[in-house]
């Protein structure tokens, strides 16, 4: 660690992980700290270019109601700040 500050942080995340991810030990979850941990030490870089979102495509529609399909829910934020939001 460059600074005690971050030492702390990362015994912080560490133990944060230990107690409380592995237990569940959901694979997102798993995949989520790993790509957290490489932003922490600097083998994963942030894309600062910018991202343009021009489709969504979802190719098949879960079954999750008895009746058959689902409704999804579209969300999209740009700095932080919603700019679209789909229908309920």
């Amino acid at each position: 660690s460059h600074s005690a500050d971050q030492a702390l942080d990362r015994f912080a995340m560490k133990r944060f992980y230990e107690d409380k991810v592995v237990p569940v030990g959901q694979p997102s979850q798993k995949r989520y700290i790993h790509y957290f941990s490489g932003l922490l030490s600097g083998s994963i870089k942030m894309n600062n270019k910018p991202l343009f979102l021009h489709h969504v495509i979802m190719h098949g529609i879960p079954n999750f109601e008895s009746k058959g399909g689902c409704r999804p829910f579209l969300k999209i934020y740009q700095a932080m700040q919603p700019v679209y939001t789909s229908g309920i």
